[in-house]
């Protein structure tokens, strides 16, 4: 069985077959999209998280902000910016 090239579709000839289809790629294509996002929104979670952040205005132990301090000067080689760092330790206090 030999394949007979001058027979084979051409690129012009399958960009004209998508060409001619175009509306029916867009409606199946706009479909699927809408079918997604309409699960994607009425789907029922299956995970909730909570979080607490509780910070007592209570000073426990006066070493550990100065530790936090000297933390800050060693900033740069973490990949914090000094302004980060000193914020994170302003929560802390």
């Amino acid at each position: 069985m030999e394949y007979d090239i001058s027979t084979a579709p051409t690129m012009r000839d399958l960009f004209r077959r998508v060409f001619r289809r175009r509306a029916l790629l867009l409606f199946i294509s706009l479909g699927v999209i809408a079918a997604v996002t309409a699960w994607t929104f009425l789907a029922t979670p299956r995970y909730k998280s909570a979080a607490l952040l509780r910070i007592d205005s209570k000073n426990s132990s006066p070493a550990i902000p100065d530790a936090l301090k000297d933390l800050a000067g060693a900033a740069g080689g973490l990949g914090l910016g000094k302004d980060e760092l000193d914020t994170d330790i302003g929560v802390l206090k």
